[in-house]
């Protein structure tokens, strides 16, 4: 199999590589989904994981008769102990307060007192034991740990499963962790009583160790020890729930091998100190007093000493660094005489013998250091370069060169060239540099619930992106990977792939689009020239009519942002959608252009002066500041005016599509009264007051994508307007859309339905809208005041409610021995058979307000960058994805995530018509950008062929 999908490295020299570029056919995308399966088995495993743990039931004898001491549970153990600081009385050391950053479940009060107590138990023990592990041994303080035992919290015959996550999962990469031939491993017991080897390195295992008795841990998973490596079944278990571990795992911790000395240290900690002092707490002295110097080019080698370390350029380690969530801490070796203390950067309560930084805090902290050093970085490769054509013309190998522009020389001591010596090791680290890993996402709050921690998501355009300079020995491997760090439910068999199809990006993109994630379909997310047409297929024929020229070039996807995160969000469907050679259906709006709004008088007053900032460039190009300013004016001027005609579910379009969640909120938490609609803006409000009302996001070009929306308005005065458009047929309030094959699973007389049509297609489930609603007075009325408000809560507010739905009903099903087994009848397709929790929580949110006549759906509008027509000829239609409703509102929906549409006529037999609705099936002929209102309702179900 072809890697089609990762990046060919640019050398400087010559012509770019070929390269290679597949559409996948009709028959490809079925011969690909015949390999698809379903993972129901992964949370199930990970939930009762075999854990490396100090095994103290005989001094040097590894005979079966002490196999069986402190292997079961006991109730009556009581919790002792403490980790290696307290028992030595170390003192608190000063820097940040983590508990100001880390999530304990069980939350100490009066910490910081407790601490200065050395209590037996002491805090940390108390924070990373349960009732269920505290009868597993500590590892010891003072003795060197060299034999192990392999345990599990609850054996594997209990009915219930472990939820005990007070365990520490680590992440490194094999290659570079082995024994040399003088070392002699150290031994590790079995579950069975078997005696062997230890896998990982002696190192890998100190290092481990050290951080789990310096923090009071019992318990180490690590994938060498923890998995039977001798077992496939067990290992391909692994390999599918690899997310799970380090998403459930209280830390997980990163192991690096660069070695930072004193002068690198000081360049970074300096630069983070300066920004984040005053947003972080500190306990004891500040480091940082005055001003001090800062060398550039050792801040550049010190950076690619962090981005270029091995972790850093394996792609099986990325999904671990996205499984954890947050939660993950990278350590480094501390280096003889290095002084750190008191720095905010460090973690000093989590690691005294190495330099432990949590992932999101080095992510902040290069952030801070990019503006800095990239420019140095680019004058060093620039300088390289131009070495290198001089050479190469000395040798006859003319090349153009590109005339180097002086530059002030850096501050600082220019002697610390490291890095700055290698081009092909500067172009690496520049690309790592922006590639290391996403910003934390932005969210309200996190709400926990038993062991489900909250978890980070992304699509596939972002995996794609982050995996582009990782390497990977099997190809086949990185379908896996981006499932996990996707948490698709939908899986492909990588090893019959491997057998039958020669491109991975055919493999990639239609596991993507069976798990309802459109990402790769968006043209914004390419790295293509504006001179490059978006091309459909002409016909349908063997070729997708949805399968745009763009997707040839998965090298080319570029997307760097999380899904939306927090208690007000929703993860996209699988089962809801289907992928077959006929096409892809899925639930959606359907909008006819049909009303063209005259804006005239924006367009007098503000035309020109748009105009002119819109075609300047080089020097006269306006800055970031000028265009968020222009912009959010012009916004602001447009959903005023609307408001004044009258046109208020236009007016909420636009807010909805272009305003920040947090804007004029109180509440901090949940963002409960967050503003959705102009009748809540507050009264008299001006243009001069619309700083933080806006949310843009950024294009490629240095505008906004949303800019699309005041191009119309000063071009041609105005724009086209949608309305929803019913679907035929429709013949139940609050119907559930199905497909094809569940409706043909039903019974025209209305009897008994089957297992599989039960399902509700997961998060995706829609509302229907199109039956009329027979509505007394008397129920109206018949409703009290509290009950009419919380039916006529705002979208955040149902947003809120179906997660704390949701995390219940997930809680009720995942260890459920009645759940799996109807996984299991459901033979090829399992998941058709169960009802998804967060699918339930919106259709009894959605239910609810349509019985009591309180939803608007069918009056909503949309607004799109197309010409319409008084015929309603032109047609768009918005597939519904619970990402792009979500709160905060992601990037991705102020891109062309809409489809514009002709219908297909075919006249096609359709069962059941009595209860199932008719799915309309369309031909796309292109892509557009579009504003519409947050919903939770559909106006049907439809395929695109």
């Amino acid at each position: 199999m072809i890697d089609d999908t990762r990046e060919i490295p640019d050398s400087g020299h010559g012509p770019a590589s070929s390269r290679p570029q597949f559409h996948p056919s009709r028959d490809e995308v079925a011969k690909i989904l015949e390999s698809s399966t379903i993972r129901h088995h992964a949370s199930r495993w990970a939930s009762n994981l075999r854990f490396l743990t100090f095994d103290d039931s005989c001094e040097d004898d590894f005979d079966s008769n002490c196999t069986t001491l402190t292997t079961s549970q006991n109730e009556e153990t009581p919790l002792r102990g403490q980790c290696q600081p307290c028992a030595r009385r170390v003192p608190i050391p000063s820097g940040h307060m983590c508990e100001s950053h880390t999530i304990n479940r069980t939350r100490i009060p009066d910490r910081e007192t407790e601490l200065h107590k050395y209590a037996d138990p002491c805090v940390h023990v108390r924070e990373h034991s349960c009732d269920d592990c505290q009868h597993i041994p500590l590892f010891p303080n003072e003795l060197k740990v060299t034999k192990f035992r392999i345990r599990r919290v609850y054996p594997l015959n209990v009915e219930k499963a472990a939820h005990c996550t007070d365990f520490v999962a680590v992440s490194y990469c094999w290659s570079s962790e082995k024994n040399d031939d003088k070392t002699i491993p150290y031994k590790v017991i079995e579950e069975d009583g078997r005696v062997r080897d230890s896998r990982a390195s002696n190192a890998t295992i100190d290092r481990v160790v050290a951080f789990a008795r310096e923090n009071g841990f019992r318990m180490i998973w690590i994938d060498q020890e923890c998995i039977e490596q001798d077992n496939p079944e067990e290992k391909e278990r692994a390999i599918q729930a690899m997310d799970y571990v380090y998403l459930r795992a209280h830390t997980s911790i990163a192991l690096f091998h660069a070695e930072l000395q004193q002068k690198h240290l000081e360049c970074v900690l300096l630069a983070y100190e300066a920004q984040m002092a005053r947003f972080r707490k500190h306990r004891g002295r500040k480091a940082l007093h005055g001003c001090r110097k800062v060398s550039l080019p050792t801040m550049c080698e010190a950076v690619s000493m962090i981005i270029n370390d091995r972790w850093n350029t394996r792609a099986w380690i990325l999904q671990e660094a996205f499984s954890s969530s947050g939660r993950m801490v990278l350590l480094f070796p501390r280096v003889k005489n290095v002084n750190v203390g008191s720095w905010l950067l460090i973690c000093h309560e989590l690691s005294q013998s190495e330099l432990a930084v949590r992932l999101d805090t080095i992510q902040d902290c290069l952030q801070i250091c990019t503006p800095m050093i990239l420019p140095e970085l680019r004058r060093a490769l620039q300088i390289k370069e131009n070495e290198s054509n001089r050479h190469r013309a000395q040798t006859g190998q003319m090349r153009i060169t590109r005339p180097m522009k002086k530059t002030r020389q850096s501050r600082g001591n220019t002697n610390d060239q490291g890095v700055l010596d290698n081009a092909n090791e500067i172009r690496t680290t520049i690309k790592r540099l922006q590639l290391f890993h996403p910003i934390a996402p932005e969210h309200p709050c996190k709400i926990i619930l038993g062991n489900l921690n909250p978890r980070r998501t992304c699509n596939a355009a972002v995996a794609l992106t982050y995996l582009h300079l990782r390497g990977l020995e099997r190809v086949v491997d990185k379908l896996a990977i981006i499932a996990n760090i996707c948490s698709y439910d939908r899986r492909l068999n990588t090893v019959e792939l491997e057998k039958t199809q020669r491109s991975l990006g055919a493999c990639i993109l239609t596991l993507a689009l069976a798990n309802g994630d459109f990402s790769l379909l968006i043209p914004q997310i390419y790295r293509s020239p504006k001179t490059v047409a978006i091309e459909f297929p002409a016909c349908d024929g063997d070729e997708f009519s949805w399968l745009h020229c763009l997707t040839q070039n998965l090298q080319d996807a570029e997307s760097t942002d999380w899904n939306p995160y927090g208690p007000t969000t929703g993860g996209n469907s699988t089962a809801s959608i289907r992928l077959s050679e006929k096409g892809l259906s899925f639930p959606g709006i359907l909008w006819n252009i049909n009303k063209f709004l005259n804006l005239q008088t924006l367009q007098v007053k503000y035309g020109d002066s748009w105009q002119r900032l819109r075609k300047a460039k080089d020097l006269s190009r306006p800055s970031p500041r000028t265009v968020r300013l222009a912009t959010t004016h012009l916004l602001f001027e447009i959903i005023k005016c609307l408001v004044s005609m009258g046109e208020k579910h236009v007016a909420n379009s636009i807010f909805n599509s272009t305003s920040y969640w947090r804007w004029n909120s109180r509440d901090t938490v949940t963002q409960s009264d967050m503003v959705e609609s102009v009748d809540q803006f507050p009264p008299g409000l001006q243009i001069e007051n619309r700083k933080g009302m806006f949310s843009l996001d950024s294009s490629p070009d240095g505008w906004c994508h949303q800019c699309w929306l005041i191009d119309r308005v000063m071009e041609k005065g105005g724009f086209w307007v949608g309305s929803m458009v019913k679907q035929k047929q429709a013949e139940k309030v609050g119907e559930i859309i199905v497909d094809e094959a569940t409706a043909a699973e039903q019974t025209l007389d209305g009897g008994e339905t089957s297992t599989a049509a039960k399902h509700d297609h997961d998060s995706d489930i829609g509302i229907s809208q199109n039956a009329e609603l027979d509505l007394s007075q008397e129920q109206t009325s018949s409703m009290d005041a509290k009950e009419l408000k919380f039916l006529q809560r705002g979208h955040s507010s149902n947003l809120l409610i179906a997660s704390l739905m949701t995390l219940m009903g997930q809680q009720a099903v995942e260890f459920s021995k009645e759940y799996l087994e109807s996984m299991e009848a459901g033979g090829d397709n399992p998941i058709s058979s169960y009802i998804g929790p967060q699918s339930l929580s919106i259709f009894a949110i959605c239910s609810a307000r349509l019985r009591h006549g309180l939803d608007d759906t069918c009056q909503r509008q949309a607004i799109f960058d197309i010409d319409g027509n008084a015929g309603g000829q032109t047609i768009v239609l918005t597939p519904f994805q619970m990402t792009l409703e979500s709160i905060p509102r992601p990037a991705m929906r102020g891109m062309s995530v809409s489809w514009v549409v002709e219908t297909v006529d075919e006249n096609a037999e359709n069962g059941n018509k009595k209860t199932i609705e008719s799915m309309e099936r369309f031909k796309v002929k292109g892509m557009t950008k579009g504003m519409w209102q947050l919903t939770l309702a559909v106006s049907g179900r439809y395929e695109i062929s």
